[in-house]
């Protein structure tokens, strides 16, 4: 006769708010940090706390081949964010350079997180069309015990040298002739 264990469960008890919330602060250093064009062409907010970059992908063996895949936790992860971002996302994807400003709260000081996996998600809910268009990232943490949450917004990016948001990836100028290419 097998005998069963109790069941344990354990709760978190939420810590204290403190006077200053820690998105003020976070949202003056995205503002600060970015070089993007003031109008953001998309935001959102994805509830949930991602996993961590050491934590995100295994090594799995399949025929004497090791290869890397994304964890469970993380497609976990992935799977909870994509129907979140699913109404919000623009009627056609972006299909330009962009900067993205990533905030991450989690409920207690982590190591980094992979932004590579918010990527992947803005590409499987069809906000992006690839993620080699995102040209600039700004990525920040704070901690929140109560709401852990990644805040993500998309921009365009702005030259150094003029100030000037770039043009479209279609439009290239030729370097020998001067003329403007379609």
């Amino acid at each position: 006769m097998v005998e069963r264990t109790p069941l344990l469960v354990v709760r978190r008890v939420p810590a204290r708010k403190r006077a200053s919330t820690p998105e003020a602060s976070l949202a003056s250093q995205v503002a600060i940090g970015s070089r993007s064009a003031d109008p953001t062409l998309w935001s959102a907010t994805i509830r949930g706390e991602p996993t961590s970059q050491m934590r995100s992908h295994d090594v799995v063996v399949r025929d004497g081949a090791a290869r890397l895949v994304t964890s469970r936790p993380a497609r976990l992860w992935q799977n909870l964010a994509v129907p979140q971002l699913l109404n919000r996302r623009p009627a056609r994807p972006l299909a330009h350079d962009l900067v993205l400003n990533c905030g991450f709260w989690s409920s207690s000081r982590r190591p980094p997180v992979d932004e590579g996996l918010v990527i992947e998600v803005l590409e499987r809910a069809a906000i992006i069309a690839h993620g080699r268009q995102i040209r600039e990232k700004h990525v920040f943490a704070a901690v929140d015990r109560d709401d852990p949450r990644v805040t993500v917004s998309l921009a365009r990016p702005v030259d150094a040298c003029t100030g000037d948001a770039r043009l479209h990836d279609a439009h290239r100028i030729d370097a020998h002739s001067g003329e403007k290419t379609i």
